[in-house]
């Protein structure tokens, strides 16, 4: 397989920091959990649970700032956003522009996906996002639009399949991100999910729950199969998206608590600029050379049926509460998706034309664009990584250089490379068994419950008293 400089480079950073960042930190904050856990019980979870979950939605957001950095200037890929406002223009401009001084001092508005992209008001509350399965890289690839907010980037929480968290590293840090993974089994799966929401209540977490109701990707395979699913259904035939499963979707909507819970369901189409024509991005294409030229996102905001939110609302932005009328609405936003990205690759690589989304959606609603490219041309003289800075903000910024110096400080301190070789092969071969053994973090760490009985400490105790009763009766 052919491999790039710049990709090999950027992979083999990437690795060396994730490794690193896991031997330096975050073991010793599983092994820390583990420990409290299955030696005290149950008493001290809570504190830890509120620890690790400050210290892993700090992670995240250092992660997504930093992946989205080595997107954007490992690689190059460029990112273009719209946003939908169903209230209109002047509501739009309203609540999601934000003012920039520009280089001859003239303030000038861009509309500000941190504005738009909200984390949930307060504790136990949660929001839900759905957006088209393009290829296997999409969660990755929203990384470059997550690391642009401040608040909702840590509570992202994204549904993805199973096979992941089995990933060393990758796979556990993913788990304790609280991440949701799915088996494809609905039975097992909705047990899991409950747990899982339930786990969100009882810590106060105001999660943002990132699904995909297609269910897998837009592989050629899956589209002739969603085809015939669809002939025999009586459903839409598409090419561009997959009819959805909405199952899922709706079983999540409820188990988070339905509108008295959920504040919003945001809908995001994703787009790409691809290499070559039909070039579909997967994991090669990273270091390859073969990666996507430009992300595009075109995003919209619902809410549901029955909140306050709703009441005041443009009926065309209410969810249906109704089980039956929220899979139609579903379906309708698909067959809307189908539209809009037929369109879309028509005239690739521009991308979601002003015209087009409003012929697919109504000519009433609101329409704002940013695009990296036009910013180029507009500011020449505004470098990269100021843009980048007025986006993602000082934190991020300085965290993607910061990030870079955890392995060159580790391995520079260890003197002796080999023996660092060998501690981390170790410890990566001992942390694979042990958390297979278990059954995964989140099953050891989050979903299970140890009995008072159960606990080190109090078969200590046990075996402190029976001792004692034992020399007693000696004596």
């Amino acid at each position: 397989m052919k491999v790039t400089l710049r990709g090999g480079l950027t992979l083999a950073g990437c690795l060396a920091v994730t490794v690193t960042n896991f031997l330096v930190a975050s073991m010793w904050v599983y092994l820390t959990l583990f420990t409290v856990k299955y030696i005290f019980g149950e008493g001290p979870m809570r504190l830890c649970y509120r620890l690790s979950a400050a210290y892993h939605n700090f992670l995240q957001r250092a992660y997504f700032s930093w992946v989205g950095g080595l997107l954007e200037f490992g690689l190059g890929t460029r990112v273009a956003y719209t946003i939908v406002d169903d209230e209109g223009q002047e509501h739009l401009e309203q609540h999601y522009t934000t003012a920039i001084r520009s280089e001859d001092g003239r303030a000038e508005k861009y509309v500000d996906l941190d504005k738009f992209l909200r984390p949930p008001s307060t504790p136990g509350r949660a929001k839900i996002i759905i957006m088209n399965h393009h290829c296997r890289l999409d969660w990755l690839y929203m990384l470059l639009f997550f690391a642009r907010t401040r608040g909702m980037v840590q509570q992202v929480r994204f549904v993805l399949k199973g096979e992941l968290r089995q990933l060393p590293v990758l796979g556990w840090t993913m788990e304790m991100f609280r991440y949701l993974f799915l088996s494809r089994s609905w039975e097992n799966d909705a047990k899991y999910i409950e747990g899982m929401v339930q786990f969100f209540h009882d810590t106060k977490d105001t999660p943002v729950v990132f699904i995909f109701p297609e269910g897998t990707d837009l592989s050629p395979s899956n589209v002739e199969r969603s085809q015939a699913y669809a002939a025999k259904a009586g459903l839409p035939k598409f090419h561009h998206v997959l009819n959805p499963r909405t199952t899922g979707l709706i079983a999540v909507v409820k188990m988070l608590g339905g509108p008295e819970k959920v504040e919003e369901v945001l809908d995001f189409t994703i787009g790409y600029t691809y290499h070559a024509p039909g070039e579909r991005p997967n994991e090669p294409s990273l270091i390859n050379g073969h990666h996507p030229k430009k992300v595009h996102l075109l995003l919209r905001r619902y809410v549901l049926e029955g909140t306050e939110a709703a009441a005041r609302a443009n009926p065309a932005s209410v969810v249906p509460a109704d089980e039956a009328k929220m899979a139609a609405w579903t379906h309708e936003r698909f067959a809307e998706k189908e539209q809009l990205l037929s369109r879309f690759y028509v005239s690739n690589p521009v991308g979601f034309d002003a015209a087009d989304v409003k012929a697919v959606l109504s000519t009433q609603l609101g329409l704002s664009c940013y695009d990296s490219d036009e910013e180029q041309v507009r500011h020449p003289h505004r470098s990269q990584w100021r843009r980048y800075y007025q986006q993602v903000g000082p934190f991020g910024v300085v965290l993607v250089p910061l990030y870079w110096l955890v392995p060159v400080t580790y391995f520079v301190l260890c003197t002796r490379w080999w023996l660092s070789v060998l501690w981390t092969v170790a410890v990566l071969f001992t942390f694979t068994k042990g958390i297979k053994a278990v059954g995964g973090l989140q099953r050891a760490l989050l979903l299970s419950k140890v009995a008072p009985e159960k606990t080190a400490m109090q078969r200590l105790r046990q075996w402190l008293e029976i001792r004692q009763t034992k020399d007693k009766k000696e004596d």
